[in-house]
């Protein structure tokens, strides 16, 4: 009351009995982002939305979401890269899983777009109402097809004992089968231990007696072989002989021959040197015929030079005289052109007036000449046309003719067999006739 009149405001406590409990700060209040059991909706930019609830706060149920998407995403790259079928298999599994796990998931694997949680309305009695809908769906025979989870265990209960009594009998009958089996099993197999006994005691014989043959035969290849090894080494030992007695031969052989080779080089070399005293004279020799040669084609350059500088200057007279000669003969023959081309101008005028008076004649005339040609062929094409009509009617009634030829034949043939039938008819009565009269 006393802060009441301080403050100048009006208490009124309609629940509490004291203001000790409204004041009181032991009890945490939440932000509304913190706070459990809500409503919220998923919303992905491709304009697809998920509507979930769960009791506890958005960004708890969303790192859910995250952490199956991630499992998911994981097995799908497992199940790429692996080859067994085992791994393949564990790995499928996983995936659809994950799926029934979270829709949220299941979409972000294949969208890549962003996603956009937010919270649609807070439910404080989300956890009780969850229970109290359990216990309704259980007991109520017109949602639950099971009629009752107690019910539906009673039936239970009956099916397995019904099966365990199938299941006895069957035992039992497989065990007495089993039994027989391993009785005739047993019969068998003692008469194929007695078989290979046998078998083992003849096997056993024969390899005795092929180990005292391998052991003869042993010996006396032992024996053969010794023999010729002494032979080799004697050989051998002759071999040895031969290829020393050869080698010193050899040895001799290439002594001689370097001594031979010796004494070629030498002659060789005395005979170099009187060939290059013999070359350098020689040379000598052909440097002054040279020398001399060369004065003498200088000498002759030089008159040539002379006898061709008297050749040009002659030359030079001679194309100055002919130049004028063309000079005159030019003029002449340009005013012999002048006149020729003033009569051929002349005479092309005539022609061509003569052409034009020709030309209208030869027109009127050809006119004429192509109208009688079209009138021929048009005539020929209408004799041809003619012709073939009149092949076609002849072939037409030699057709017909040749019909009506078989058809009297066809009838001939019928008169023909029709007389003769009759004829045989009357030759049997009239041996019938005979018969009784006899």
């Amino acid at each position: 009351m006393v802060l009441a009149k301080t403050l100048s405001f009006g208490l009124f406590f309609k629940s509490s009995p004291n203001l000790r409990s409204i004041l009181r700060n032991d009890l945490i209040k939440l932000p509304p982002s913190e706070k459990p059991s809500v409503v919220y909706d998923v919303r992905c930019e491709c304009s697809s939305s998920y509507i979930g609830e769960t009791g506890f706060t958005l960004p708890h149920r969303y790192k859910q979401h995250v952490k199956v998407l991630k499992r998911l995403l994981a097995a799908k790259r497992k199940l790429l890269s692996t080859t067994v079928d085992s791994e393949k298999e564990s790995q499928k599994k996983i995936i659809e899983q994950c799926k029934k796990d979270s829709a949220v998931a299941a979409h972000a694997a294949s969208c890549l777009q962003r996603l956009y949680p937010h919270v649609v309305c807070h439910e404080p009695n989300y956890k009780q109402r969850k229970i109290k809908e359990a216990l309704y769906f259980r007991q109520n025979t017109t949602i639950n097809p099971d009629q009752g989870m107690e019910k539906k265990k009673k039936k239970k209960k009956k099916k397995k004992k019904k099966k365990k009594k199938k299941k006895k009998k069957k035992k039992k009958k497989k065990k007495k089968k089993k039994k027989k089996k391993k009785k005739k099993k047993k019969k068998k197999k003692k008469k194929k231990k007695k078989k290979k006994k046998k078998k083992k005691k003849k096997k056993k014989k024969k390899k005795k007696k092929k180990k005292k043959k391998k052991k003869k035969k042993k010996k006396k290849k032992k024996k053969k072989k010794k023999k010729k090894k002494k032979k080799k080494k004697k050989k051998k030992k002759k071999k040895k002989k031969k290829k020393k007695k050869k080698k010193k031969k050899k040895k001799k052989k290439k002594k001689k021959k370097k001594k031979k080779k010796k004494k070629k080089k030498k002659k060789k070399k005395k005979k170099k040197k009187k060939k290059k005293k013999k070359k350098k004279k020689k040379k000598k020799k052909k440097k002054k015929k040279k020398k001399k040669k060369k004065k003498k084609k200088k000498k002759k350059k030089k008159k040539k030079k002379k006898k061709k500088k008297k050749k040009k200057k002659k030359k030079k007279k001679k194309k100055k005289k002919k130049k004028k000669k063309k000079k005159k003969k030019k003029k002449k023959k340009k005013k012999k052109k002048k006149k020729k081309n003033k009569k051929k101008k002349n005479k092309k005028k005539k022609n061509k007036n003569k052409k034009k008076k020709n030309n209208e004649k030869n027109t009127s005339k050809n006119k004429k000449n192509q109208k009688k040609k079209n009138k021929k062929k048009n005539q020929k094409k209408k004799n041809k046309k003619k012709k073939k009509k009149k092949k076609k009617k002849k072939k037409k009634k030699k057709k017909k003719k040749k019909k009506k030829k078989k058809k009297k034949k066809k009838k001939k043939k019928k008169k023909k067999k029709r007389k003769k039938n009759k004829r045989k008819k009357k030759k049997n009565w009239n041996d019938k006739e005979e018969i009784t009269m006899k």
